[in-house]
């Protein structure tokens, strides 16, 4: 898995307070990630150690569509350098 940083400009006199909510937002993001990809690991160990795929397919599936949900969007990271959004 490799991780992809958000860059930001380079802050202003006003943005460094948020520059910690947004390393935040990046972490938990890159945690949940992690978690859902441990999800479709384990759905493919199932897959493989009981020789039903459709229970591997189920658990990759919800892991997929918990990735898709929780990527990051340019709206939340710019509300969130505005501070009008806490993490």
């Amino acid at each position: 898995m490799h991780a992809v940083p958000i860059v930001t400009p380079d802050p202003g006199p006003g943005q460094t307070a948020r520059l910690p909510r947004l390393a935040g937002y990046q972490r938990a993001t890159i945690l949940s990630f992690a978690a859902l990809e441990a999800a479709a690991l384990l759905g493919l160990l199932v897959a493989l150690l009981s020789g039903k795929t459709s229970y591997g397919l189920v658990l990759c599936g919800a892991a997929l569509l918990g990735m898709v949900s929780r990527w990051p969007r340019e709206v939340e990271v710019d509300r969130l350098m505005r501070g009008k959004a806490s993490p």
